[in-house]
């Protein structure tokens, strides 16, 4: 058979078309329509975090305190003049004090929740016609992500140092029923400190695999767990730190939600899945020429975390912490020998009431436990021609005294008509700090 025909060639002036066969086009597929609750959860959580995190990141970029200091103070004085105007709190009992749960700080997330439903509201009615959001909620992810990094490497840091829960010499006085389930927590972290390390390690970790895009997810994850053991812990022992320990968990929700339902869909429902489709934060085509800028956001981000944990950080406090240690006037556990009070202490003072039958010195404090089994703190103040001024925590008469160490295993604290003598009580006579065995014959468990 012969062969066929070789097809005829195109004319020099053929049409385009017809000369040459069309390169493929790239596929590009039409974003899917988002239901309908799904965009209306999106507004109220864009309002919501958008609201709470005004105004991030100002403030923790350097040199940008004098912006956002008078912004959050306004801000804070303001939910304290509308709860004292709703409740008639007095303003001095919402001055800053440490706790993130005072009622005006329920009053400012009431307010914040109902801003944004309305924000939702408004918004729903506004923007009918739009199916889905997928642009900004890559720049609401990109936001908390940076946000949630921020605080994971100063929470974080603060414990692998560990400078958050220090361990307290004179907690080994104070009976179990005197702690505060808060001051319980402090304790038991702070008795381990590879286990407050390794506590922090996890915040570490998960907040630095925000920073790149395709580590977010298990970031994430890995927070939703760290961060759920921090939110359980501060309801269960009563932290004051309630409120923004769940933002920050819910932050971590937001995050790994979408790779949480693919892995749902993978591990439990066995069925196949894809990974979710890049969205572009800027669409220019300058930026796509320079694909090496794209390690620029991750570099800045952790030198910007840098910052953040050399500027929120104390860390002097570390070598303040041993220096504390080194001058205070009583450091360790002490076992009384003679307590001598005058008759007419003042009531309220340190002399006064039951002897005192051992002593914790601590860092800014004396823990005491007397002999009618009552317990008390007494802080110590180191006062001028090297006395020490003892003022017990529920009241505020002083006494003055001196603080004699005859030899490395005696204290004498002294005064007119005032004399405690004390014998050092050695501290593996403890069980709390007997450590770590690889071998135990027998549970321990006291």
């Amino acid at each position: 058979m012969a062969d066929p025909a070789p097809l005829p060639a195109a004319a020099p002036d053929a049409p385009a078309d017809l000369a040459a066969v069309p390169e493929p086009q790239e596929h590009q597929p039409t974003p899917l329509a988002w239901p309908a609750a799904g965009r209306v959860a999106f507004r109220f959580a864009f309002c919501f975090f958008a609201l709470r995190l005004f105004p991030f990141p100002l403030g923790s970029i350097p040199f940008t305190e004098a912006v956002s200091q008078p912004i959050d103070t306004g801000v804070s004085n303001g939910f304290r003049w509308l709860t004292a105007r709703l409740f008639g709190t007095p303003e001095a009992e919402m001055e800053p004090s440490g706790s993130g749960d005072g009622l005006h700080h329920y009053v400012s997330l009431g307010a914040v929740l109902a801003l944004a439903a309305v924000g939702a509201i408004a918004w729903t009615l506004l923007d009918r016609k739009r199916r889905q959001y997928r642009t900004l909620a890559a720049w609401l992810t990109l936001g908390l992500r940076w946000s949630l990094f921020f605080n994971m490497m100063v929470y974080g840091f603060s414990k692998v140092i560990p400078l958050q829960m220090p361990w307290d010499e004179a907690r080994l006085v104070e009976p179990l029923g005197s702690m505060s389930p808060m001051g319980l927590l402090w304790t038991f972290m702070g008795a381990s400190a590879p286990y407050e390390r390794l506590a922090g390690l996890g915040e570490v970790i998960g907040g630095l695999l925000l920073v790149w895009r395709r580590t977010a997810g298990v970031g994430a994850l890995l927070l939703l767990a760290v961060l759920g053991n921090v939110v359980a812990l501060n309801f269960c022992y009563d932290v004051p730190v309630k409120i923004f320990s769940a933002e920050l968990w819910l932050m971590a929700a937001f995050i790994a939600a979408p790779d949480a339902l693919r892995i749902f869909r993978l591990l439990v429902l066995r069925r196949p899945t894809e990974p979710a489709p890049d969205v572009a934060l800027v669409r220019s085509e300058r930026l796509k020429r320079f694909p090496r800028l794209r390690w620029l956001g991750p570099a800045a981000a952790i030198a910007w975390a840098g910052w953040g944990v050399y500027d929120h950080l104390p860390f002097e406090w570390a070598k303040r912490l041993a220096e504390m240690e080194a001058k205070a006037p009583v450091s360790g556990v002490y076992q009384v020998q003679s307590f001598t009070a005058p008759a007419d202490a003042r009531p309220g003072s340190a002399p006064a009431g039951a002897a005192w039958a051992r002593v914790g010195g601590g860092l800014r404090r004396l823990s005491v436990l007397r002999a009618d089994g009552s317990f008390g703190h007494i802080r110590f103040e180191q006062a001028p021609d090297g006395a020490v001024k003892l003022t017990p925590l529920d009241s505020e008469e002083s006494t003055l005294v001196r603080v004699e160490h005859p030899d490395p295993e005696h204290v004498r604290i002294a005064a007119e008509g005032f004399e405690v003598k004390m014998k050092k009580i050695p501290r593996e006579s403890f069980l709390l700090l007997r450590g770590f065995h690889w071998v135990q014959p027998k549970p321990l468990n006291r």
